[in-house]
């Protein structure tokens, strides 16, 4: 772990539940296959 840069932030995800936390994560894997990915 270490600190962020000076003047970066990071911002956190805002889940809703377990269900549409599964949906997105299905999401981006057909992105990532779409793109090429393997």
């Amino acid at each position: 772990y270490k600190d962020l840069e000076p003047g970066k932030s990071v911002e956190g995800a805002e889940w809703v539940g377990r269900t549409e936390a599964e949906a997105e994560v299905r999401a981006s894997i057909e992105r990532f296959k779409q793109a090429g990915g393997h």
